[in-house]
């Protein structure tokens, strides 16, 4: 017995109506759903994108020598690892969906990448300066406690009373002293005598510094330096409900501690002096 041609087999079964044919519709709806779905990796590429920006726009890398951290140590703490592996994640995802659409398989994989690539970054660079990552990391952090946000690289970079050098929000200015709250809501009282004039007329209130100088007790910090510490891509919005959220946790009036600057033994004060002399 000779077996049948593939062909005349397939022409057999149609013709006895063992093969249906499949609508249109259907081969549309699965179009649209697949670009759909592609269109969607954009848009998460594009904010993941966005948020590797904002972090490294953050990094401070200008104030390193600060941050009393090696070049290594300095980039492990600042790269965005999980944002860089969602990235490249939603870029795969978005190559896979288009070459599955109707002509998709036409278009060669480095063309695809490369549109990818562009859109993602075109469309992140507004997210990026709308202030839209910078909502998303906020969020993440409030969600998220073991989420490293912006806000927290930078605290691990530069809040260490310890080794001399914190960050934070200013609450209130004194003409002696001025109050700073840190990111873990830690309110430090700023002698702030040991500035240059110049820097001392940039202080203002919900101004987020990096403070270089000396613990001389629980709580009061005697600062040699001063470097304004912005946040680049900041949502205003989420910046103002920041600072009402930091004065409502931190009530402390600097004038209660008058009579502690006062008591400052003589000796520190020779200390504070020298070490002031070698950060400015």
């Amino acid at each position: 017995m000779t077996e049948k041609n593939p062909t005349q087999s397939a022409m057999d079964k149609i013709l006895q109506g063992e093969v249906k044919q499949i609508p249109r519709w259907h081969f549309v709806v699965k179009n649209i759903v697949l670009w759909s779905v592609g269109f969607l990796c954009i848009v998460a590429g594009a904010l993941t994108v966005s948020l590797v920006i904002f972090t490294f726009a953050n990094s401070a890398f200008v104030l390193r020598d600060i941050s009393k951290h090696n070049f290594f140590q300095h980039i492990m703490i600042v790269l965005p690892l999980l944002w860089i592996i969602i990235t490249i994640l939603f870029a795969a995802l978005f190559d896979i969906f288009v070459r599955h659409t109707k002509k998709g398989y036409k278009y060669s994989l480095w063309l695809i990448v490369l549109v990818n690539m562009f859109l993602s970054v075109i469309v992140g660079i507004m997210f990026y300066f709308f202030g839209i990552s910078h909502v998303v990391d906020d969020m993440m952090n409030t969600h998220f406690r073991s989420y490293h946000s912006v806000e927290k690289r930078q605290a691990q970079l530069f809040n260490n009373p310890g080794k001399g050098v914190i960050i934070g929000h200013v609450t209130k200015c004194g003409d002696e002293y001025f109050t700073l709250v840190t990111s873990d809501n830690t309110q430090w009282h700023v002698i702030r005598e040991h500035i240059t004039e110049f820097k001392q007329n940039k202080i203002s209130d919900g101004q987020r510094f990096v403070v270089i100088g000396k613990v001389i007790d629980q709580g009061v910090f005697v600062a040699c330096d001063i470097r304004m510490r912005g946040m680049s891509g900041s949502n205003r919005q989420l910046q103002r409900k920041r600072m009402e959220q930091v004065h409502e946790n931190n009530f402390v009036d600097v004038d209660s501690h008058k009579v502690r600057f006062g008591q400052i033994p003589q000796n520190m004060d020779v200390m504070i002096q020298e070490a002031c002399v070698h950060v400015q």
